[in-house]
């Protein structure tokens, strides 16, 4: 139930902030947003299932 209402309230800021600022801004929050969460589910995926230390993704995200 708290995971649900988390995501309820963060939900609820980035529609905040589209009405307050900007649609761009929001959208551009909700994108780094999803980012990060895809980058940390690759590092979780290959440092705590296969065992594997990679640095490489920290590179890819400073060049970007």
């Amino acid at each position: 139930m708290k995971t649900y209402l988390l995501f309820a309230a963060v939900f609820l800021l980035i529609v905040i902030t589209g009405f307050i600022q900007s649609w761009n801004s929001a959208l551009f929050i909700l994108n780094m947003g999803l980012i990060s969460a895809v980058m940390s589910l690759g590092v979780n995926l290959q440092w705590g299932i296969a065992g594997l230390l990679n640095v490489s993704i920290m590179g890819f995200v400073g060049l970007g």
